[in-house]
């Protein structure tokens, strides 16, 4: 189907591209609380859309055992793909088989009784939507954080003052989703409101 195919290929993999995506493992113990904090901000610019994940879902010990069954990992197109594509492009961890896939079938991925994906690489608010009560998956840790820029074109000097956005337009892509809410609450914030309108 057109428009369904992965942007993520190891054609424009490049060192580059990753370096710029702010990619770091933390383990989810070290990241529980800032998680928490940030799902009671996000819920509270959505209208509660994602809750709170369980005590559960955040997952304390990672061993080194040896595992030789094959594990699927499964990521949405987009910034998850990116966190796991030094893994992919490199290829040395065996029985392992990386897909890419749109980010609309994720939740078929993950639900029903038996989940298709072993490990899946999920947006923060979409994993505890959907998994938050660790009956199916645990959280191991998170692999990007602050991948979201704010571009301006050479006539705006905002300099890092968001005061000067004021009484300007800003687009903003998936104005519903992270990107859009992690704006509005940044905004919320620095005390700033902002109209909203949805163009397709």
């Amino acid at each position: 189907m057109s428009g369904l195919e992965p942007t993520i290929r190891l054609q424009n993999l490049t060192r580059e591209v990753i370096g710029n995506c702010g990619i770091d493992f933390v383990s989810a113990v070290e990241e529980k609380k800032e998680i928490l904090n940030f799902m009671q901000k996000l819920n509270a610019v959505g209208g509660n859309a994602f809750g709170i994940p369980s005590d559960e879902f955040f997952f304390e010990t990672i061993g080194e055992n040896d595992y030789n069954q094959k594990v699927s990992v499964y990521a949405p197109d987009g910034a998850p793909a990116l966190g796991i594509a030094k893994l992919m492009f490199e290829n040395t961890l065996k029985n392992v088989e990386y897909n890419i896939v749109n980010p609309n079938t994720v939740q078929a991925l993950v639900g029903g009784v038996n989940p298709k994906a072993d490990i899946c690489v999920l947006p923060v608010n979409i994993a505890v939507k959907l998994l938050g009560d660790a009956k199916k998956y645990h959280l191991i840790g998170t692999l990007t954080h602050g991948n979201l820029f704010l571009l301006a074109n050479s006539e705006q000097n905002i300099n890092g003052d968001l005061h000067k956005l004021k009484g300007q337009t800003v687009g903003v892509v998936n104005l519903t989703a992270v990107p859009g809410l992690t704006f509005k609450l940044i905004l919320k914030d620095k005390g700033i409101n902002c109209l909203e309108s949805y163009n397709d």
